[in-house]
């Protein structure tokens, strides 16, 4: 099996099927369809491996926002592969091909619904209403990346109609800094960006579509005025006035609260683990003796159980405030219902570590949501 032959292969295949349904030939390996709000990419490659082949084919998805990289553009990951599109594999062909192998197993999609799979996914309202009826589609469909695949669901999101869903998930990723690469800092650049115009459009229409509104933009747009470095925290927060075998992890928060009466955006600003390290920095002694009593006490790691206080007030904050962007009529009475519902946005947004807190804490999580929405809504 050759280069050419396959080729040919696939020129057939794409006259007959694909070329019908609006698909351009980019490059002999490459069909592409461009369509309102996404591309759909059909891609092959041919290796050689010894008296055997591999001839692979595969579908991409590639969202209409600053970060296109599927075939034929240029890749943005590290091993040249595109990171920034969905991709999910139609044929994985490992033998001695022949031409009529390669036929046959164009054939074979054909005949096991290829076409209307493409149909039923071009367009990125109709990928959102895949992905929420069966979550496990969503690395398919927006990336293995977590980063990438946060970024396509809230495209798609906005697409689908949820606007503000999709600007409070623009938000969130483009505050989550625990991945520092190139791909990284321009996926958070990308969410600011889309994040800040869906911002600016919903706070014009506020005034014409308030009695629809669960919230007030106002309350699920970053307050900036709110967010202080996590010196200034540890400066102004730590309770030295208590003694240290009476001091838990939650007078720490406790002290935040009322020293700045958090924003409905305030706990995911905080890097939880540089307060940590600030308070140890800035007050030493009363520091190291609450950790030795904390751990005379059998309770391990005081610095551990103080990052576990914040990052569980940042998992309360981040539920509350998806869900009160959400119309009144979407959010459950019953919590198990509100439950499944914060899992599956979870699960299909990539946000493991809330997800890792929802799971933990289960059903018993959403009273204390609830709450933290009451407190949001004034």
């Amino acid at each position: 099996m050759n280069y050419e032959t396959a080729s040919a292969e696939f020129r057939a295949f794409f006259e007959a099927y694909l070329a019908p349904i609006g698909f351009v030939l980019s490059t002999p390996a490459v069909a592409e369809r461009t369509l309102t709000d996404l591309r759909q990419v059909v891609c092959w490659s041919l290796s050689s491996h010894g008296y055997a082949s591999a001839f692979d084919l595969d579908v991409y998805w590639a969202y209409a926002h600053e970060l296109d990289d599927a075939p034929p553009n240029a890749p943005l990951g590290n091993s040249g592969e595109p990171a920034c599109s969905g991709r999910m594999g139609a044929i994985r062909a490992f033998d001695l091909l022949s031409e009529r192998d390669i036929a046959c197993r164009l054939d074979q999609i054909v005949s096991k619904g290829f076409l209307p799979f493409l149909e039923a996914t071009k367009s990125a309202a109709q990928v959102f209403a895949a992905v929420k009826k069966d979550e496990s589609l969503g690395i398919g469909y927006w990336g293995t990346n977590p980063m990438v695949r946060a970024l396509n669901a809230a495209f798609c999101e906005e697409i689908a109609g949820s606007k503000r869903g999709a600007a409070f998930d623009y938000y969130y990723l483009s505050m989550d800094d625990k991945v520092q690469s190139p791909l990284a800092a321009r996926l958070r650049a990308v969410a600011r960006k889309r994040g800040d115009a869906l911002y600016a459009k919903l706070s014009e229409g506020t005034a014409t579509h308030r009695i629809d509104s669960p919230v007030d933009v106002a309350a699920i747009t970053p307050d900036a005025t709110r967010h202080i470095s996590e010196a200034e925290l540890a400066t102004k927060c730590v309770p030295v006035h208590m003694k240290a075998n009476a001091t838990l992890p939650r007078h720490f928060t406790e002290a935040i609260a009322q020293q700045f009466a958090p924003s409905t955006s305030f706990w995911c600003g905080i890097d939880a683990e540089r307060f940590a390290t600030e308070a140890k920095r800035q007050n030493p002694q009363f520091m190291k003796a609450l950790a030795a009593s904390w751990k005379k006490s059998g309770c391990g790691s005081f610095h551990d159980d103080l990052v576990n206080e914040i990052r569980t007030q940042q998992f309360d904050e981040f539920c509350a405030r998806w869900l009160s962007s959400l119309p009144p009529d979407q959010i459950p009475d019953d919590n198990q219902q509100i439950y499944e519902l914060l899992h599956n946005h979870l699960c299909r947004t990539g946000e493991s570590t809330h997800l890792g807190y929802l799971e933990l804490d289960g059903v018993k999580a959403v009273p204390h949501i609830r709450a933290k929405m009451a407190a949001m809504l004034g």
